[in-house]
């Protein structure tokens, strides 16, 4: 499971629950404000090999 996060709310509450049932988890934060924010392609795509590997 991967999560994109905006900057200024991060929440890892996901890990416990990937972790229980034997999932790998990943996150990806963004970068901008509480109006709006944005997430490279790149960086997700990276954080899929990571945790696919």
């Amino acid at each position: 499971m991967i999560t994109i996060q905006p900057p200024y709310r991060f929440d890892n509450v996901w890990k416990d629950f990937t972790d229980l049932l034997g999932m790998r988890y990943g996150f990806v934060v963004g970068e901008g404000d509480q109006e709006r924010f944005r997430v490279s392609v790149d960086d997700v795509m990276r954080a899929v090999d990571l945790i696919s590997a």
